[in-house]
């Protein structure tokens, strides 16, 4: 019973961390777009 709440613990943290990278990976692909649109409009 004690591992099955460790274990689902342990679950619930990979899920959030794998989020957190998810969204981290998300911003940088976002913002290196905003950074080409712009070097295309400034040309």
């Amino acid at each position: 019973m004690n591992s099955l709440a460790e274990a689902n613990i342990n679950y619930g943290d990979w899920l959030f961390t794998f989020f957190v990278l998810f969204g981290i990976i998300g911003l940088i692909r976002l913002i290196l777009l905003v950074v080409k649109s712009r070097k295309k409009s400034t040309r």
